[in-house]
């Protein structure tokens, strides 16, 4: 593995290197690097902060190298992990303690608060109070009407809800089983390395989260193969969309896009919409049966100023109100020839 030298390579020079010579190869300070500009190459046209940029990026891919051949393994990587893991269960059993040391002192505090041998024998009196009226009622059920029989009950519920009350108070506890995910991109990296070299990605109905969305729209930020993308029927929202946005701004490969069924909204269109207008390859864009509104329909209108590509649009099934719905197919019209559906 090369190592960038510490010293200027000119003979007897003690200064540090600054950038590297492309035509010699060495690493010179900034007066024999400019000596060589003028004289070893004259005829080159880089700037010096290019020269300079391209050799920092050397030495970064030379202590990448290094690290990935020296260092990184799998092994590593799960103690890593681990450790990371244990971690986290050290520290949330501390937060775990110490909530429930303050829900016992809260528990404590309640029922000693509430409950005295005086309030006992309070509610037995009061309980068989009531038990007497109900059984005169039982006793004398011939003469009994349905408003002595309301009159009781009402008694009882207001017993219960205004003298009993602090023992009907419910606890809710935490399902950690809902709440305690280990994030991974395990999965959806297989899905991504299956469809790398394909031209259409089908990854609709997967249960995508912006999380692996995100991990998509960094792959197809490089590949160029991909050119429809189905991503239909999964969990994205607006974060997700954000993702797919700052891809669009570089992809100049994809030319279809699904996101139909989600859960973006006018803000995640209005993110999209933005990254369309510096994107002139995508002709097809589905988002069907979301939760975009009125509010987009000028939105959308703005970024077909600008767009040129684009020539169908599937917005069915969203929140769109008729009177929306025709001022948007109004104003593509003005526009220019596009396909949409509404």
């Amino acid at each position: 593995m090369e190592v960038t030298p510490t010293r200027c390579q000119v003979f007897g020079c003690t200064r540090a290197p600054l950038a590297v010579c492309l035509h010699c190869n060495n690493y010179l300070c900034k007066p024999h690097f400019n000596e060589h500009e003028t004289t070893a190459i004259p005829s080159t046209t880089s700037s010096l902060n290019t020269v300079i940029e391209l050799g920092t990026l050397l030495e970064c891919v030379n202590k990448l190298h290094g690290k990935v051949e020296n260092n990184l393994t799998c092994n590593g990587l799960i103690d890593e992990k681990l450790d990371e893991l244990n971690q986290w269960r050290t520290k949330s059993n501390k937060v775990f303690e110490k909530f429930c040391d303050e829900k016992r002192h809260e528990i404590t505090s309640l029922f000693q608060n509430e409950f005295s041998e005086g309030k006992r024998k309070g509610w037995i009196k009061s309980i068989d109070s009531l038990k007497q009226q109900v059984s005169e009622l039982i006793q004398n059920n011939t003469t009994a009407n349905k408003e002595d029989v309301e009159r009781v009950k009402m008694k009882i519920e207001h017993f219960i809800q205004n003298e009993m009350n602090f023992i009907h108070i419910k606890q809710k506890y935490l399902d950690l089983s809902d709440y305690f995910t280990i994030v991974t991109t395990i999965n959806i990296m297989k899905l991504i390395n299956a469809f790398k070299t394909a031209t259409e990605w089908n990854l609709w109905t997967c249960k995508l989260t912006d999380d692996d969305v995100k991990v998509v729209a960094q792959e197809l930020k490089i590949n160029e193969n991909c050119q429809a993308l189905h991503l239909s029927h999964n969990k994205i929202s607006d974060i997700g969309v954000q993702y797919l946005s700052e891809m669009l701004k570089l992809n100049k490969k994809l030319i279809k896009l699904w996101i139909g069924t989600n859960q973006v909204s006018d803000q995640g269109l209005t993110i999209l919409c933005d990254a369309l207008k510096y994107n002139d390859k995508l002709t097809t864009l589905y988002v069907h049966e979301n939760k975009i509104t009125d509010d987009s329909v000028s939105i959308i209108l703005d970024m077909l100023q600008v767009n040129h590509s684009l020539n169908w649009l599937d917005v069915t099934d969203n929140l769109i109100s008729k009177n929306g719905k025709q001022r948007l197919s109004d104003g593509i019209a003005k526009i220019r020839k596009i396909h949409i559906d509404v």
